[in-house]
């Protein structure tokens, strides 16, 4: 597993996702888009626990970049799925969740991929044409070239 050191992304309004998820002290929160952990760690830092779900596997090498996800990991304070999203309940299952008090939905396009040439979703960088978040299933090239 490749170790990055730093997180390429900055997460969007850290004020207002702790204002308005109204943290209990030690209950267990959502975060069902991991991506470099920002907001993860955001809310560790509240002393919250949290399920922190991502489809893309490669932010998983976050976890090991930093040694406040391996102590939280250790101290079962966070705990990780590698999935989508619409399968919430799944993974809160999986994880041994049986009540949440909250859950952080950040919608959007993800810097992380857009910046990296090679995962083909990137516009400003030469690149195939993928567009996956896991390299399984049909690419972008494949639909493009094939339908």
């Amino acid at each position: 597993m490749m170790v990055m050191t730093s997180a390429p992304h900055i997460s969007v309004m850290p004020t207002e996702v702790i204002e308005n998820l109204d943290l209990k002290s030690g209950a267990w929160y959502i975060d069902t888009t991991f991506g470099a952990g920002g907001h993860t760690k955001l809310l560790l830092e509240h002393g919250v626990k949290v399920l922190a779900i991502d489809q893309d596997p490669s932010t998983a090498t976050y976890l090991d970049a930093d040694g406040v996800w391996r102590q939280a990991l250790d101290d079962e304070r966070l705990k990780f799925a590698t999935g989508n999203f619409r399968e919430l309940d799944k993974h809160a299952f999986e994880q041994g969740l049986h009540a949440v008090s909250g859950v952080l939905f950040d919608l959007g396009v993800s810097s992380m991929q857009l910046d990296e040439g090679d995962r083909g979703f990137a516009f400003r960088h030469d690149g195939p044409l993928d567009m996956r978040m896991r390299a399984e299933g049909e690419s972008a090239a494949d639909v493009v070239n094939d339908y």
